[in-house]
């Protein structure tokens, strides 16, 4: 074919792709190369034709064949490079986006490729070098902007992350995905408020981002618009009916608001693992004589809140063994609720058992679709010697009165609803004119936080954390305190197993288990509930909590 008729051709065929004409690019371009099948222009445009046509096998051999005729070819290059990340091959992606970014360093757009391409790869530094290489080249490129916004996201700067997604939504107004970033920095430095805006404005661009709907129904449970918040979480699994973590929130949701029938049906849903045989769980068909095997939950507390539900099984006649934590061993030996513990470790085989159920779905198969169905907690009762033993290191403390305080549970990068703190200052204040000896039992302290508390209680404090190691040590010591005050933990579960009380600070919003709007919960019988506000305000809720203390141990 004569050189001009070639280029002639190109031209056409380049003009037949512009127009959306493909079948005819394609017709055009395959013609060219059946005449001259070393042209790499033709193998290139044949690929993006076949790209365009969802074609992905037959578009990638085009484009190597491009580069193997031409191994500079930087658009192909580029190209197959964005071929591979789009379909998930990230190692592939990222060898022919470092050979394009050799030939052209200085391409905003292949390094704004590579920021994103090592963001989903967990290359956070290497990302976010390329990502701000792209935007010294090109400060307006809204990709680049973009890119970057997300890795200081994904890096849990969020402060950082706004300024460069606010700079890209400026220049590009309405764009989904930026405006779905700035939610998700505003929603994660609490300003739930701005993250609503932006999640309700990328929605109107994409009302079908499951993502979108996820940060917006969670966004409104912290707002407390829990009605908007159940809508949105419904609306994500008619997109996704496989998404876990939008079940597991949506079942928190119900739970927390007493809507058990459908919160215990998406509970057994949730994202924690279990080897439960049959999803969902079921009760062996004969229940009467039956050998079920019971599964731990994550947690020493859910273990013993969920574990009052054997009661149920047991009156149905079930013979149960039990693969969970050894810690809750001694505590529930006297129990009798158990033929065998078996270590959470050990290779279990299943199939010697009538049913595998987590004891955390235990309220879905015996069918709890209200508060007056749940059953008391677990009996416990501490060992004589080491009550005794307890006693004898209270005895040193001067004022033979104890309040027992904790302050802080869960990890600060555990899910907020799993982080629970009350501030330090506050508890101290308020304990400041309290008669009786302060006793901690904040598992692992922070490197003065001890010493913060007694100075803001303006008094000794008597530091028994190291119980919480030892959980029959932990049961004597709140046996023997005459007041315990803390946020939701651990703790709170053995008090309620002795058949004690406490007095709780729940921070905003409240985890499920003390529901909402309730002055006492259900699961902890006689329990009182001092709430954080929505706002995060701890000091008026304090303030009641130190006047209650004050009426309860007036000398």
């Amino acid at each position: 074919m004569p050189l001009d008729n070639e280029i002639s051709l190109l031209a056409q065929a380049q003009a037949l792709f512009q127009q959306g004409n493909l079948t005819a690019a394609e017709q055009c371009y395959r013609h060219i190369i059946s005449d001259n099948p070393s042209e790499s222009r033709a193998h290139f445009g044949l690929a993006k034709v076949l790209s365009q046509l969802n074609q992905p096998a037959e578009a990638e051999a085009a484009y190597i064949q491009a580069i193997s005729l031409d191994p500079n070819y930087f658009e192909a290059l580029a190209n197959l490079g964005s071929l591979y990340l789009f379909g998930g091959r990230l190692s592939e992606a990222l060898a022919y986006y470092t050979r394009a970014e050799k030939l052209k360093p200085e391409n905003p757009e292949i390094l704004s490729n590579l920021c994103y391409l090592n963001k989903e790869m967990g290359n956070l530094d290497s990302a976010q070098a390329y990502g701000l290489s792209a935007l010294q080249i090109n400060p307006d490129h809204v990709g680049a902007l973009l890119n970057v916004g997300m890795v200081f996201n994904e890096s849990k700067r969020y402060e950082e992350a706004l300024p460069y997604l606010q700079r890209a939504n400026a220049l590009s107004p309405g764009h989904p995905l930026v405006l779905h970033n700035m939610g998700v920095s505003y929603a994660a430095l609490e300003d739930y408020e701005q993250a609503r805006t932006c999640y309700l404005a990328a929605l109107e661009k994409n009302p079908q981002s499951v993502t979108t709907l996820y940060g917006l129904g969670i966004v409104d449970k912290y707002l407390g618009n829990f009605d908007e918040a159940e809508a949105k979480l419904k609306m994500v699994l008619a997109l996704a009916p496989e998404d876990r973590a939008a079940r597991e929130a949506l079942a928190y949701l119900q739970l927390r608001l007493g809507n058990f029938r459908e919160g215990w049906a998406n509970h057994v849903c949730r994202a924690l693992s279990t080897q439960d045989r049959t999803v969902p769980p079921q009760l062996p068909q004969h229940p009467n004589g039956s050998h079920v095997l019971l599964l731990g939950e994550q947690g020493l507390g859910d273990e013993l809140l969920f574990l009052r539900f054997t009661y149920g099984l047991k009156a149905l006649g079930m013979r149960l063994s039990y693969r969970g934590s050894l810690r809750l061993k001694t505590l529930l030996a006297d129990q009798d609720l158990f033929t065998e513990w078996l270590d959470p470790q050990a290779e279990v085989d299943a199939s010697a058992f009538d049913a595998v159920l987590s004891v955390g779905n235990l309220p879905y198969v015996l069918g709890m679709a209200s508060a007056s169905e749940i059953p008391p907690p677990l009996k416990l009762r501490a060992a004589p010697e080491i009550l005794k033993r307890m006693s004898e290191r209270l005895s040193k403390c001067a004022a033979k009165h104890f309040i027992g305080v904790t302050w802080r549970a869960g990890t600060e990068q555990s899910e907020r609803l799993l982080f629970k703190e009350a501030p330090i200052q506050s508890l101290g204040e308020l304990l400041k004119d309290l008669p009786g000896s302060i006793v901690v039992l904040q598992r692992h302290p922070k490197p003065g936080e001890i010493e913060q508390l007694a100075h803001y209680a303006g008094r000794e404090v008597h530091d028994f954390s190291e119980a919480n190691e030892n959980l029959e040590e932990m049961l004597a010591l709140l046996n023997l305190v005459h007041e315990y005050i803390g946020v939701s933990n651990t703790n709170m579960h053995l008090m309620a197993g002795l058949g004690r009380t406490a007095r709780v600070m729940i921070p905003y919003p409240a985890d499920w288990r003390w529901m909402e709007d309730v002055a006492q919960s259900p699961w902890f019988p006689g329990f009182q509930i001092y709430r954080q506000t929505s706002s995060g305000d701890w000091q008026q809720v304090l303030a009641r909590l130190s006047s209650d203390l004050h009426v309860r141990n007036a000398p």
